[in-house]
């Protein structure tokens, strides 16, 4: 990885010496602007560059780019808004949109916890497409497998709608639209970076006309990290991690109303877990640590296809087929290999896989003064799992509705409603909206809903003993306050969530050791979440301030995931355009705020975050420690700049005054260190 970044970096500086400053002058326009529940307006992110603009003249228009209608209250954000932030994988992304907090774990590819509205793991839905990306047995999904290179638009559902749009009815739902696959002309990209340990990550990307009515795309990435230290495997800080992700589809287009799509998509993950470093005088000492686990590892083998066709059977009326399948094997092997074997650490050695075949539809009618939506889905996957009990196939089958009105072009309510069958189960769901646009640049929004959901199979195949429980009942509700002028873009938002019958994990006989972190059971407990989210930019001269900030309000079930009480990922920057406008320069600094949060310790296989513990004698579990970690802080010198419409640049000098503090029990933050990389995109 270093040699091959070492040569990229090589090649791509002379190409950008031999052209810089010798093109035409071109002005830029910079306006950041807050994400926008009724349009296709983004947050905290960087203007449209010019170079955006050039490679979409070669685009043919894609006529099916959003998943969620503009009547739904969704937010999104375009990838052409995200290139002049920093990023080095799809969670920090992720974690532009409101109420979203990205728990780290210090090593590039651990797999971290994405929180969102203060819940995670099986409350969160991905997909592409409208197609789930979760892990059907754990229904959760690592964001490391979303490439941020495949982003053309990122929808983030409103809490109470959440469920209506997901599988599982999970109240959570995060939808990529995929780049757009019609090029008049052959297009190409490229984007890596690289920081200390070997860490590094490059991405491809092909998209060429085949025939007058047919392309093909093709996308290759690789991420990967070396090992930083540790003394227990002579130097092994046990983070060894590789990731490859490959997409490619054939798109026919039959005419302007009918598109064909065949898309793939693998991916193969090596990874190396070492459940943090123990507290001792060493801890921030890569080479002296003592880290948990020293032979940890999982792999992880994936291979997606799906058929999609779109299609505009007449005027006014939409039409959505996704046939599609999904295999997953997840290898997890603990205290195994030969010579590291551990006493006092348990051996693991788990295999679990399924098959998913499913198939989507959806039609929406589209008549200005209304729009109904009505979408279908049906999935049938059977697994080969050690962590299932009795290995077994589930169906999974639902349909709901949305009707949007538009009345006086200032009042836009709707209501919806969902039915699912899944494991032989009824569920069911309603919830309405409405808008309110006092003027062009504010609006008012409100939302609220009712849903059961079910537990994920892993849940309900280790829901304690005796508990009579299929269904999680949910309560949700929504405000929304937005600002939009031409120097301030500001979102206000407000939520509420309760679910009676959430599953919180628990360690069974905890012998208050480190090693000990399996998930044992679950049993039903009630979650609540509430708090208030600020967006903001504020553009001041060549000034540009940004903030994406929560605060959670105080509620004893906070501490089943170690939800910090406020969040804030804020950030100063000068911007403007120099060397005759042939350099876009944006320099400042990034800054990240979490509170206090209660103490947890992470299970890895099934990729939890714990709290309680069992002493095997006792049905009471208890807190696995009354401990909290301290407020976390993380300041970033950042310096992107665009040049001759040909690359992007890109510096960060993180952890600036090398804070030494745990992200999570017990993992220590980034040492500080330098990151740089270069974005560049061409035609033909």
């Amino acid at each position: 990885m270093k040699r091959l970044l070492k040569i990229l970096m090589f090649l791509f500086c002379s190409t950008l010496t031999s052209v810089a400053f010798t093109q035409p002058n071109y002005q830029r326009a910079f306006k950041d602007s807050v994400l926008s529940a009724s349009s296709n307006v983004d947050t905290l992110t960087s203007k449209p560059d010019s170079v955006s603009q050039r490679t979409a003249q070669a685009i043919i228009p894609n006529k099916y780019p959003l998943f969620i209608p503009d009547e739904g209250n969704s937010f999104k954000i375009s990838y052409n808004k995200v290139r002049m932030n920093d990023y080095r994988h799809s969670a920090q992304v992720l974690s532009l949109l409101p109420f979203t907090y990205f728990q780290d774990m210090g090593s590039f590819g651990q797999p971290g916890i994405m929180k969102v509205y203060g819940l995670s793991n099986s409350s969160v839905a991905y997909s592409i497409n409208g197609i789930d990306q979760n892990n059907r047995w754990k229904n959760h999904l690592n964001t490391y497998y979303l490439s941020p290179e495949i982003f053309d638009t990122l929808e983030f559902v409103s809490l109470p709608s959440g469920f209506l749009y997901s599988r599982m009815n999970n109240p959570v739902h995060i939808n990529v639209n995929s780049r757009n696959k019609f090029a008049k002309r052959s297009y190409s990209r490229l984007r890596f970076h690289q920081a200390p340990n070997e860490e590094g990550n490059i991405d491809l990307i092909f998209n060429a006309p085949l025939f007058s009515n047919s392309w093909i795309y093709i996308q290759v990435a690789n991420s990967a990290a070396e090992p930083r230290g540790g003394q227990q495997t002579g130097g092994d800080y046990n983070t060894d991690f590789s990731l490859w992700n490959i997409q490619t589809s054939l798109n026919y287009l039959f005419d302007n109303s009918w598109v064909l799509e065949a898309s793939y998509n693998h991916i193969k993950e090596n990874i190396e877990l070492n459940g943090g470093v123990e507290r001792n005088s060493s801890m921030y000492e890569a080479r002296n640590a003592t880290v948990i686990y020293n032979a940890l590892k999982q792999k992880t083998t994936a291979h997606n296809f799906s058929l999609n066709l779109n299609a505009d059977i007449f005027k006014g009326a939409r039409s959505f087929i996704s046939t599609y399948y999904r295999f997953n094997e997840q290898e997890y092997r603990q205290n195994t290999d030969e010579g590291l074997l551990s006493e006092s650490i348990p051996v693991i050695k788990n295999d679990n896989k399924y098959k998913s075949y499913g198939i989507s539809g959806r039609q929406i009618f589209d008549y200005g003064f209304f729009n109904f939506d009505l979408l279908g889905n049906y999935e049938r996957t059977d697994y080969n799992a050690d962590l299932i009990s009795n290995n077994t196939n589930e169906d999974v089958f639902s349909v709901g509705a949305r009707l949007s009105l538009n009345l006086f072009e200032a009042i836009y309510p709707s209501f919806y409603a969902k039915t699912s069958n899944i494991r032989k189960v009824q569920y069911t769901g309603i919830g309405g909206e409405a808008k309110l646009k006092l003027t062009d640049s504010f609006l008012l929004s409100g939302e609220l809903s009712f849903f059961e959901s079910p537990f994920s199979l892993l849940e309900e195949q280790l829901m304690s003993a005796g508990t009579n429980v299929s269904k999680q009942k949910n309560t949700t509700l929504e405000l929304n306050a937005e600002l939009n002028s031409n120097e301030l873009s500001a979102r206000l938002g407000y939520f509420y969530y309760r679910n009676d019958n959430a599953a919180l994990p628990v360690i069974d006989n905890y012998a208050d050791t480190l090693t000990i972190n399996e998930v044992g059971y679950f049993i039903p407990s009630e979650l609540e979440r509430s708090g208030i989210n600020l967006s903001l930019s504020l553009n001041l001269w060549k000034i540009l301030v940004t903030t994406n900030s929560a605060y959670y309000f105080d509620n004893s079930t906070n501490k089943n995931n170690s939800l910090p009480d406020f969040t804030s990922s804020s950030g100063v920057y000068y911007v403007d355009t120099l060397f005759q406008s042939n350099l876009y320069l944006k320099a400042g600094i990034n800054f990240k705020l979490s509170g206090e949060k209660s103490f947890v310790t992470f299970d890895n296989e099934k990729s939890l975050p714990v709290a309680y513990s069992s002493n095997g004698i006792s049905n009471n579990p208890a807190l696995i420690s009354t401990e909290s970690v301290p407020l976390a802080k993380q300041f970033d010198l950042f310096l992107a700049g665009i040049i001759q419409e040909k690359a992007t640049v890109y510096f960060v000098f993180e952890n600036l005054l090398d804070e030494q503090y745990y992200l999570l029990p017990y993992y220590p933050m980034y040492p500080q260190g330098l990151r740089f990389g270069i974005s560049w995109e061409f035609l033909d």
